[in-house]
């Protein structure tokens, strides 16, 4: 990202560039399915962010400062809707289990009632 933004002064643009590190390798994680791994590095993600945007913004900064945070932006909506589409994906297999469930237990009763009720 440093090639985007070169008006920061040398501690903001570290912590940027780490930020777009951390925000790239969630992304990744989150691509493997490695949803654990996102977990784990969502609260030092934020903060960071945190200390990114905390202080005084100076003048000369503000527009470099924007580009990266809209950069980061971008990624974190990548992967939010990687997690939608995940969440979707786990509502679905839930829905089909819980339908299943059902089966087995119409499947019980009726068996129970055809049997002569309770075999042991």
């Amino acid at each position: 990202m440093a090639s985007i933004v070169s008006c920061l002064q040398p501690e903001r643009q570290r912590m940027l560039d780490e930020l777009d590190a951390l925000s790239q390798s969630m992304l990744v994680c989150a691509q493997n399915g490695d949803w654990d791994g996102v977990t784990i590095a969502q609260p030092e993600f934020e903060i960071r962010l945190r200390r990114l945007c905390a202080g005084p913004i100076k003048a000369a900064e503000a527009s470099s400062l924007t580009r990266g945070l809209l950069h980061l932006q971008q990624r974190i909506c990548q992967l939010e809707d990687l997690t939608r589409s995940r969440c979707t994906e786990l509502s679905h297999s839930l829905q089909r289990l819980h339908r299943q469930q059902d089966g087995a237990h119409i499947y019980q009763a009726v068996s129970g009632l055809v049997g002569g009720g309770d075999r042991r």
